[in-house]
């Protein structure tokens, strides 16, 4: 879908696509994120930035447990894609 709107989809390193996904999976599901998750997610961030991404989405709904942290320590903006959706039905519900 951003392709059709000329945004260029970057992704990170495959091990650090892993280490993201034991993040996930290991511990925000559980409502239990450590420090070590925390760095791993901000790793990522911090290395999509350094490819050039203007901000970057949040796409898993549990990171919205660390969206605060994250943002602190990264240099584009975040978009918390539960947030987000959850503004937009807000939105849509509000206008009849």
């Amino acid at each position: 879908a951003a392709a059709r709107h000329g945004i260029p989809l970057l992704l990170p390193a495959a091990t650090t696509a892993e280490g993201v996904d034991r993040a996930i999976f290991d511990e925000l599901v559980l409502g239990q994120p450590s420090p070590a998750c925390i760095l791993v997610l901000a790793t990522a961030i911090k290395e999509l930035a350094a490819q050039g991404a203007a901000s970057i989405m949040l796409g898993n709904t549990d990171m919205s447990l660390v969206t605060e942290e994250l943002q602190s320590a990264a240099t584009v903006p975040l978009i918390d894609a539960a947030r987000a959706h959850a503004r937009e039905a807000a939105r849509i519900a509000l206008a009849g």
